[in-house]
C-alpha cells in the first residue's frame, strides 16, 4: 500500500469528532467555572462589611493608639465582629459556588463524556484508521480492540489516546497561572457585557 492509499484508510470524521469533543470537554469545564465566578457576585451584606471595615480602619488609622486608647479598642473590638461576620458571610457564599462549581463539572464532564462513548459505541467494530502493522506488532491486539485486523486502530484506543494527551496539556496550561489566557479571559467577558 502507498501512502495515499493509507490515508485512504482513516475514517476522518470519527477521528475528527472524537478529537474536538475530548478537547472541548477538557476546556469547558475550565471556562463554565469562569462564567460562574464572573455572575456569582459579591452580596450587598459582604459589600457593606467591607465598607464598613474600610471604614473603621482609617478611622483607626486616624486616631493615636496612645493618647486615645478606649476609643481606639473600641473601634479594634468593632473591626474584630465585622471582620468575623465577613468571615461567616464569604464562606457561605464560597460554599455556594463550590458547590455550583462541582455540579456543573460534573454535567459538563457527563455530557461530553456521554457523547463520546455513545459515538464509540455505536462505531465499536469500525476501524478508525489503518496503521501498518509492522510498526505495532506487540501491540496489534490493544491498538485495534475489537477489530481482528492487524493494523487497524480502535476508536476507543484513539479516544483514550486523545483524552491523555488533552488532560497533559490542560494541566500545564492552567487558567490560573498562565497571565496571558487570564488577559484574554478579561477582555473577553469585559466586551461580551
Amino acid at each position: 500500500m502507498t501512502v495515499s492509499e493509507d490515508m485512504k484508510m482513516i475514517d476522518w470524521y470519527m477521528f475528527s469528532i472524537i478529537s474536538i469533543f475530548v478537547f472541548i470537554g477538557e476546556f469547558s469545564t475550565d471556562i463554565l467555572v469562569k462564567f460562574l465566578a464572573f455572575f456569582c457576585k459579591k452580596s450587598q451584606l459582604e459589600n457593606d462589611l467591607e465598607r464598613e471595615i474600610s471604614d473603621i480602619k482609617a478611622k483607626m488609622d486616624a486616631i493615636s493608639m496612645v493618647d486615645e486608647f478606649a476609643k481606639y479598642a473600641k473601634l479594634q473590638r468593632k473591626l474584630n465582629r465585622l471582620q468575623e461576620d465577613l468571615k461567616v458571610e464569604s464562606k457561605e457564599s464560597k460554599e455556594l459556588f463550590n458547590s455550583m462549581k462541582y455540579i456543573t463539572q460534573f454535567a459538563v464532564d457527563l455530557f461530553f463524556n456521554g457523547i463520546c462513548f455513545y459515538i464509540i459505541y455505536s462505531n465499536l467494530n469500525t476501524p478508525l484508521l489503518y496503521i501498518n502493522p509492522q510498526w505495532l506488532t506487540p501491540f496489534n491486539g490493544v491498538v485495534g480492540w475489537p477489530s481482528n485486523k492487524a493494523g487497524d486502530m480502535g476508536i476507543l484506543f484513539w479516544y483514550i489516546v486523545v483524552k491523555n494527551v488533552m488532560k497533559k496539556i490542560r494541566s500545564q496550561v492552567s487558567f490560573e497561572q498562565d497571565s496571558l489566557l487570564k488577559c484574554l479571559w478579561i477582555e473577553v467577558t469585559h466586551t461580551l457585557l
